[in-house]
């Protein structure tokens, strides 16, 4: 439960023996968290209504466009509660041994078609997709 929290384990000690933060705070704290959540969903629902209701009658196989795909990932991966400190290290570190990995040829073949799908973007979309990844990133990271 107070992993939930977002706490790391650190802190989660402190608090079980009684000299960590205030539990009034916490609690406050996850209050928030829980409405971002709730909000998340909310966008999430509006979202999958929009391409369903965009989607052609009678099972066609149509897709839908790239700026509703990347929003719906988004939206879906985003639903979840703001990444701690720890988690955000843990996968900066995760994508820096990744793109290691990969040849010049292939980060620029990835940078190329990260720019090509950008530029489908709208302002707006692109504005938003930005909006989002800030509201899930650790309080004080840009």
């Amino acid at each position: 439960m107070l992993r939930s929290f977002g706490l790391p384990l650190s802190e989660i000690g402190q608090l079980l023996d009684g000299t960590g933060a205030d539990p009034g705070r916490l609690l406050r704290r996850q209050l928030r968290q829980t409405e971002e959540q709730l909000t998340a969903l909310g966008q999430l629902r509006d979202t999958l209504r929009r391409i369903v209701a965009d989607w052609p009658a009678g099972g066609d196989s149509a897709a839908p466009t790239i700026g509703q795909l990347i929003e719906l990932i988004e939206r879906t991966t985003t639903m979840t509660q703001k990444l701690t400190q720890e988690q955000f290290e843990q996968l900066s570190g995760q994508r820096a041994e990744a793109m290691a990995a990969l040849s010049p040829e292939q980060v620029a073949a990835l940078q190329r078609r990260r720019e090509e799908q950008v530029s489908r973007l709208s302002p707006q979309e692109l504005s938003a997709m930005r909006q989002r990844r800030r509201d899930m990133l650790p309080d004080g990271v840009a």
